[in-house]
């Protein structure tokens, strides 16, 4: 009995917890051992190249001046926090940054693992494991930039275990604290990343599939997280609306519907099967028939109505499952418009959360089957069957972090599996263009243009290169052009005012810079620009008699 007693002790338990965690973190960061040293890609200059993160006052702007931080649309201030902190500590050496991530992707798994044990589900190690391993979650870890889907997603998981330890505290200081803990995690959530607003939705998920019912005790704590959830996202939809924006999507209703209800069985597929992972996917054909278009939101309608009209015979946990997916992918799946979906419609980084649900149902049947099967034999079968899973998709989850090393080794991939990615051309070529391959470079804008001619970067790109040579009468058509196709594109019409200013046309650069501000005020590299034209034109008009 003493003995029994000393293994069940909390100290004994704590012990074995640790351990268990640290194997977690030991695993991660070995399967992700490759991003640990890949560089800088595609939109990492939002990091290496943002003022915001090199001086002290760049913190406050962040957070009380967002329109200055010029490469993020979005107001996420505390995904820049740590940028900025980080910025501090090693300045644009990507090992740090990548470590960071890998670190806060390990602690959701541990987070995770905690939830599953509070809850009492079933093989909550080997689900975890899942987790950890599932290749569809490497676009969110080895992506620096993609700092908001591990950090939204600890802040996420967090506020779900510490509204756990509320509904389960002993005493009323316990359940004001954990409380209050579970709000504030939930707000640095949503100021990580707005796809964190589900979490109401899945908290009360989570009663209903505990209790089969939600009563008015259930809902009314979880109105204060509702609230909550409407200002932030409403501000950060607000505040979106106010920048420039890349594309207006044109999409019917149904158009709409057609893409969200394949959407969800495409992550579903790749969570199954999850091969040939990209970071540019094809974007889908809209000019397709009706039958088509409704066919893939009516079959997943008619999979989750299945589900919850099962759920006496099946359980609950199936349809909990799958709508907790569902609704955590909602804000993708294309009701709202945003700018990725110019170039696809699906990223596998959006279903880092989402991907849980299908996780957790499928880890805890497989442990139920091994729980159930009463020979040895067959336990040692499904033993060795469920070591296998984890080992392939570690595996898996290596091979695909070997692909973030560079922007040329992303990009050389992505359009191995996806010739027709304009975006992909654009990227490689300015990849190119970084280690002076110019015609080579030159080859993968004009690729890009050929694929898709109203694409405004290849363009812009094009005169960088002609205005870098001097080949000023050349460039200027090129920036003409990209503006042509994107009037607001402040990039394009700084480039233009150089180039017009190396032309002595310090008038028309002069407007040109001045358009760039007014378009954005905290453009440093055009207000730099402005206050050079205004002194050379007044140098010059004291040099005339």
């Amino acid at each position: 009995m003493a003995n029994m007693l000393r293994e069940f002790s909390l100290p004994s338990i704590l012990q074995r917890d640790l351990s268990q965690c640290s194997i977690i973190i030991l695993l991660v960061l070995i399967s992700y051992f490759p991003a640990l040293f890949a560089g800088f890609i595609w939109d990492d200059d939002a990091v290496t190249d943002n003022p915001l993160l090199q001086n002290f006052d760049g913190l406050w702007k962040i957070w009380f001046s967002p329109k200055a931080n010029i490469p993020e649309l979005h107001y996420w201030p505390v995904v820049y926090t740590s940028f900025w902190i980080e910025y501090q500590l090693w300045g644009a050496h990507p090992f740090g940054y990548h470590l960071i991530n890998i670190v806060l992707h390990a602690g959701n798994v541990i987070l995770l693992w905690s939830i599953l044990k509070k809850i009492e589900v079933p093989g909550r190690w080997f689900i975890s494991l899942i987790f950890a391993f599932h290749p569809v979650h490497v676009e969110s870890v080895a992506w620096i930039i993609e700092r908001k889907d591990v950090l939204s997603g600890f802040f996420y998981l967090s506020s779900f275990l510490a509204y756990l330890n509320f509904l389960t505290a002993s005493t009323q200081n316990r359940r004001i604290a954990g409380y209050s803990l579970a709000l504030l995690l939930f707000i640095l959530a949503l100021l990580s990343k707005s796809i964190t607003v589900s979490l109401p939705i899945a908290l009360l998920l989570y009663l209903w599939w505990k209790n089969g019912r939600i009563t008015r005790v259930d809902f009314i704590p979880i109105l204060p997280f509702i609230a909550v959830a409407i200002i932030i996202v409403y501000f950060d939809i607000w505040f979106v609306n106010q920048r420039q924006s890349l594309a207006v999507i044109e999409l019917s209703p149904i158009q709409r519907g057609y893409i969200a209800g394949k959407a969800l069985w495409f992550y579903l597929t790749k969570l199954i099967y999850p091969v040939n992972l990209l970071t540019v996917y094809p974007r889908w054909n809209l000019a397709v028939g009706l039958f088509t278009q409704l066919v893939y939101p009516l079959t997943y309608l008619v999979f989750l109505a299945t589900l919850y009209a099962g759920k006496k015979y099946i359980g609950r946990g199936a349809f909990a499952s799958f709508a907790f997916f569902t609704v955590t992918l909602a804000p993708t799946l294309g009701f709202i418009s945003f700018s990725y979906m110019y170039h696809s419609f699906v990223a596998d980084r959006f279903q880092y959360l989402a991907s849980i649900g299908p996780i957790i149902l499928f880890g805890s049947l497989g442990y139920k089957l091994y729980d159930v099967t009463v020979k040895t034999t067959r336990k040692l079968i499904l033993r060795i069957a469920g070591i296998a899973i984890i080992t392939l998709l570690g595996f898996l989850t290596w091979k695909q972090a070997e692909r973030y090393e560079s922007d040329e080794t992303l990009f050389r991939y992505t359009l191995a599996k996806n010739p027709a990615s304009w975006l992909a051309c654009n990227n490689l070529g300015l990849a190119l263009a970084e280690k002076n391959q110019f015609d080579e470079a030159v080859k993968y804008y004009r690729k890009a243009l050929e694929l898709k001619p109203d694409f405004a970067y290849p363009y812009n790109n094009l005169g960088i290169l002609l205005l870098k040579e001097g080949k000023l009468d050349q460039a200027i058509p090129y920036f003409n052009q990209a503006l042509a196709r994107y009037p607001t594109f402040t990039e394009a019409m700084n480039n233009l005012g150089i180039a017009l200013a190396l032309q002595g046309k310090l008038l028309e650069a002069k407007q040109c810079f001045q358009k760039v501000l007014e378009l954005n005020p905290y453009n440093t590299r055009a207000q730099y620009n402005l206050e050079k034209a205004i002194k050379e034109l007044q140098n010059r008009e004291t040099k005339e008699p």
